[in-house]
């Protein structure tokens, strides 16, 4: 089966052909040539009919791609608010638990922190506006 087609379907939201290769024996957890499954690429394209489909045959939610991003995390990157929602009410995935302290957010507040500003910093780093951290200080301990 062609990678570059079924990506293709998969990005661009035409069910029928994601149901035919799934129906062809398509595994729905094998990473394709991009480095990224296909709920990956659903999820990064806004294609919420996709991604209950793959979750439905049983697509892993938190399988992490080449870049070590999870298909949460993919639709939040793009601003995918009804993907995000799908995929929270689908279980909350284990790196949203950091250092085990409990994130009780609903899928709006965590959809509304998809919004991020651009810094002033000449490195063009993407800013949370809600004051995440930045990856430097992740493998410190917050307390």
């Amino acid at each position: 089966m062609c990678d570059k087609e079924f990506m293709w379907a998969l990005k661009n939201g035409d069910l029928d052909e994601v149901k035919d290769y799934v129906a062809k024996g398509e595994d729905v957890n094998r990473t394709l040539e991009g480095g990224r499954k296909p709920l990956h690429y659903a999820a990064d394209c806004g294609q919420l009919e996709i991604l209950e489909f793959l979750l439905l045959k049983g697509a892993d939610i938190n399988a992490p791609d080449k870049h070590h991003i999870t298909p949460l995390l993919s639709a939040v990157y793009e601003g995918h608010v009804s993907c995000v929602k799908l995929l929270l009410s689908k279980g909350l995935p284990s790196w949203i638990l950091p250092w085990n302290e409990v994130w009780s957010h609903t899928a709006e507040e965590a959809t509304r922190r998809t919004e991020v500003s651009q810094p002033t910093a000449p490195d063009n780093h993407q800013t949370c506006k809600w004051g995440c951290p930045e990856p430097s200080s992740l493998s410190q301990s917050p307390r």
